[in-house]
């Protein structure tokens, strides 16, 4: 038995599911479950109505035996060691098939618009299966997680948002770095987040950019994209976007002056555009990461 599977034991051992009861809703749910009847262990993607209305991460990792996922024609067999990350609501099935005998795994349901928003961009357009290694740091947060509807202080509305988010982030940089090769990337990006950070409070251009590795604008625009799997322009963007939830986070700086320092014209313009990446204002992230105006 490993690790993980002494501290899921342990995390579930008065009973197979735990939730984060709070007024107005749960912000996650989580369990530990063995399945072994195939005529009933199904679940269809579109057709889930216990949480209406609301988008949701399903995140479920297969400890024994294994079960299936389909999505699109196409059908993955998830066996111990692999996980799958799905949309809620999103045109999926997975369930235990006849030809297995069991099926045992941890699972997390993350209640959070704006977590679903972010992934939900990596999720439509990449493979839902995924090898992770037990002690990953995507699965220790998921753990810690869960941890935050049974630890000493239980149900405590921003610990548990904070651990989501934390998970949110750790999956992020893990679906990322599984569809673009590693080094690589993380070479070109560091070198252009420093050329980001560098230029402020004036905001760099991606032909400025493109001149630093020897390349006109388009050539660097499609070698960067080919490596990365986004645009100069939004990686750039991003690291800009970074510096601004740092001093939301960190500092009592006003909004003016963050949005001026970050390369943005006014409060206005970064909140416009913090608004549409985010789904939430300035403000409001300020507030959800504990920082007073």
């Amino acid at each position: 038995m490993n690790n993980l599977e002494k501290t899921l034991r342990e995390l579930f051992r008065h009973a197979s599911t735990v939730e984060d009861r709070r007024p107005g809703g749960s912000l996650f749910y989580a369990g530990h479950e063995e399945q072994t009847d195939w005529r009933t262990y199904v679940w269809k993607g579109l057709s889930r109505g216990d949480f209406p209305g609301v988008r949701r991460i399903l995140f479920q990792y297969t400890l024994a035996g294994w079960g299936e996922f389909q999505r699109g024609g196409r059908k993955w067999r998830v066996e111990p060691g692999q996980g799958f990350f799905a949309l809620l609501p999103s045109d999926h099935v997975y369930r235990l098939p006849k030809e297995s005998p069991s099926w045992r795994f941890f699972w997390i349901i993350f209640q959070h618009d704006y977590a679903a928003t972010r992934l939900g961009e990596y999720l439509d357009r990449h493979e839902p299966v995924r090898r992770i290694d037990p002690g990953h740091p995507v699965l220790r947060a998921a753990v810690a997680l869960a941890e935050t509807a049974t630890g000493p202080r239980p149900h405590e509305a921003r610990s548990s948002e904070l651990a989501g988010l934390a998970w949110m982030l750790e999956t992020e940089q893990f679906l990322q770095e599984q569809d673009y090769p590693h080094r690589e990337k993380h070479a070109l990006l560091e070198s252009l987040r420093h050329q980001v950070r560098e230029s402020l409070p004036r905001p760099l251009s991606v032909t400025e950019a493109a001149a630093s590795f020897g390349m006109s604008r388009s050539h660097f625009s499609h070698f960067f994209r080919s490596v990365t799997g986004m645009p100069p322009a939004g990686a750039m963007l991003r690291v800009r976007l970074e510096e601004v939830e740092y001093r939301l986070r960190r500092t009592g700086e006003k909004l003016e002056s963050v949005a001026r320092g970050c390369g943005f014209a006014d409060a206005n313009h970064l909140c416009k555009v913090f608004r549409r990446i985010h789904r939430l204002t300035p403000g409001e992230y300020r507030r959800l990461m504990g920082r007073k105006k």
